[in-house]
């Protein structure tokens, strides 16, 4: 069985990128763990507005981030005809790249998917700085960033990895 992370960020280029892996992969066991990551360093807040904020922001926070990840993974499970797919959601506080780093090693991770836009300006700036750390710190594993709007048929690189694995 495969264990795929797929990096998210709710985007529409998200779940074309969740497409084209459950499409690659149709045929085969796998297990697709939906990642999500979210840093409040980003965001501006240091550790004085973090106490003073805390339990209303953060609730809020990861709320709204629950709630998108089970909307997304919701659609595509009930989408998915395979019945060799399984589905986990992974969201987690931190660095993007350790938190990648982290979820490899933990479930064992064959094949790392993550595009290379986002929804906003600032999103895919972030993305375009991490892609090489992320690559950087998982070399034991494939990572493959795909750029937006790539199908399965475009992606010749996901489809040497299926027919390879």
């Amino acid at each position: 069985m495969k264990n795929i992370l797929i990096l998210t960020d709710f985007s529409n280029e998200s779940d074309e990128l969740i497409e084209t892996a459950l499409e690659a992969f149709k045929d085969e066991a796998c297990v697709f763990y939906f990642f999500h990551n979210y840093d409040y360093s980003m965001l501006g807040l240091d550790a004085l507005s973090l106490l003073h904020d805390r339990t209303e922001y953060f609730e809020k926070k990861n709320l709204d981030v629950l709630i998108k990840m089970v909307k997304q993974s919701s659609y595509f499970i009930e989408n998915n005809p395979s019945s060799l797919h399984k589905f986990k959601l992974l969201c987690r506080d931190g660095d993007f790249a350790v938190g990648v780093k982290e979820a490899r090693i933990r479930f064992n991770i064959d094949l790392i998917l993550m595009n290379t836009s986002g929804k906003d300006p600032q999103t895919k700036k972030f993305k375009e700085k991490k892609v090489n750390q992320v690559i950087e710190d998982n070399k034991e594993c494939i990572v493959l960033t795909t750029p937006k709007n790539c199908k399965t048929s475009e992606c010749p690189a996901l489809e040497e990895i299926r027919l390879v694995g």
